[in-house]
C-alpha cells in the first residue's frame, strides 16, 4: 500500500501538483512505520522531502530527507545513501547553504562515475552547476553543466 501511495504522490510532482502529493506521502509513511519497514522508510521520506522542497517549503524536505539519509547510511545502502545526498543538495540549494550542497555533490558525483551510473552522474553535475552559478563560480558552473550536458547527449536524455 505505501508503494501505491509514493507512487501516487510521484505522479502529483511529476504534474507539478506538490501540495496534492503531500496527503498521499504521509499516509505512506504512516503505513510504513507501522509496517517497520525501513528500507521502504527511506524510499518514502526521500518522497516527502521531493513533495516539500517542490512546495518551497525546504524546511520541512530537509527534515525528511535527514531522516532518508540516516535510515540509508543504517541499512549500509552506499548507493542510495548517494542519491539521497544528491537529493539533499536540492533542498540546500533551496535553502541557499551552497557550500553544504557542494560538499554533498563532491562525494556523490564521483561515485557515481565510478559505477557507471551515468544518469545520476549527469544530475549530480547539473545541481553543482546550479551550486556553483548561485556562488558566482561562472567557468566552473559552465564546466559543470557541459559535463551534464555531454552526459545526457551521450545516454539520450
Amino acid at each position: 500500500m505505501s508503494s501505491s501511495l509514493n507512487t501516487l504522490a510521484g505522479i502529483y510532482i511529476g504534474a507539478n501538483q506538490p501540495k496534492e502529493a503531500e496527503q498521499y506521502i504521509l499516509k505512506g509513511i504512516e503505513l510504513a512505520k507501522q509496517a517497520n519497514n525501513q528500507a521502504r522508510m527511506a524510499v518514502l521520506q526521500g518522497m516527502a522531502s521531493e513533495v516539500y522542497h517542490a512546495q518551497g517549503n525546504d524546511n520541512e524536505a530537509l527534515k525528511y530527507i535527514n531522516e532518508a539519509c540516516k535510515i540509508e547510511q543504517e541499512l549500509g545502502n552506499e548507493y542510495k545513501l548517494m542519491v539521497r545526498l544528491s537529493q539533499k543538495a536540492s533542498v540546500l540549494i533551496g535553502l541557499h547553504d551552497y557550500k553544504a550542497a557542494e560538499q554533498l555533490l563532491s562525494k556523490a558525483i564521483p561515485y557515481f562515475e565510478k559505477i557507471g551510473d551515468k544518469q545520476s552522474q549527469a544530475i549530480a553535475c547539473n545541481k553543482m552547476g546550479m551550486v556553483l552559478l548561485c556562488q558566482e563560480r561562472k567557468n566552473e558552473a559552465v564546466e559543470q553543466f557541459r559535463i551534464a550536458a555531454d552526459i545526457f547527449v551521450e545516454i539520450g536524455d
